[in-house]
């Protein structure tokens, strides 16, 4: 499975407006860079759809690693949530590591979820996914991984920083996570998430914004 990101994009844009208001009906989207070690190898796009009290939110992340044209490692994340006011629905995530696949699915029932990882029946504790457009995730001590289905207990600090977007200079707060899951935030007032950093396997994760979205929050 897997998803062409202009098609994604333009799809997600038909099917609504341009960002704008956070809670206004239509299409928000944010579009990264994303570079390891200082080189680019590929993109992370989230398109979130507002329709009256549904909201569908889709995460697309494609990563080339090699060196050069040639690529030695291939990885593609897919997610779709679907809310109901403030009350997510349902999740589904692919992932493929270099041909290693594995599907989530999970579906609300009452105070839990439950669903399959693969072929195996799972039942998870009622918290939000590891999806960054949500403003309800920087400070939340418990996610859901969207890989694996392991439920992750973090902390969080925050402080005042800046970002660079479109030429402009503009007050952000960078939130940094310890615990389970470890990496630093960037949001603002307007656009919601605004950036991210990380360190996987000696290497480090660097987001640039091409196109921001709203301060949307479930």
């Amino acid at each position: 499975m897997m998803v062409d990101r202009r098609m994604f994009l333009s799809g997600m844009v038909a099917a609504g407006l341009a960002p704008g208001m956070a809670n206004a009906s239509g299409t928000h989207v944010w579009s990264f860079d994303v570079a390891r070690n200082g080189s680019n190898i590929g993109r992370h796009d989230v398109a979130v759809n507002i329709n009256g009290s549904k909201l569908v939110a889709r995460t697309s992340i494609i990563f080339e690693i090699g060196f050069g044209p040639i690529v030695l490692y291939r990885y593609n994340h897919e997610i779709e949530e679907n809310w109901l006011g403030n009350e997510i629905q349902t999740i589904s995530a692919y992932t493929n590591r270099d041909g290693r696949e594995t599907s989530l699915r999970l579906a609300r029932d009452n105070n839990q979820f439950v669903g399959k990882l693969n072929d195996k029946q799972v039942q998870l504790p009622l918290h939000r996914p590891t999806a960054y457009w949500n403003m309800s995730l920087p400070g939340s001590q418990n996610l859901i991984e969207t890989q694996d289905g392991q439920v992750f207990r973090l902390q969080w600090t925050s402080q005042d920083d800046m970002i660079s977007y479109k030429g402009k200079r503009i007050p952000a707060k960078r939130w940094q996570s310890d615990g389970d899951l470890e990496l630093t935030l960037l949001t603002t007032e307007k656009f919601g998430w605004s950036g991210m950093r990380f360190d996987f396997k000696d290497a480090s994760f660097t987001y640039t914004a091409r196109e921001l979205g709203s301060f949307i929050k479930r």
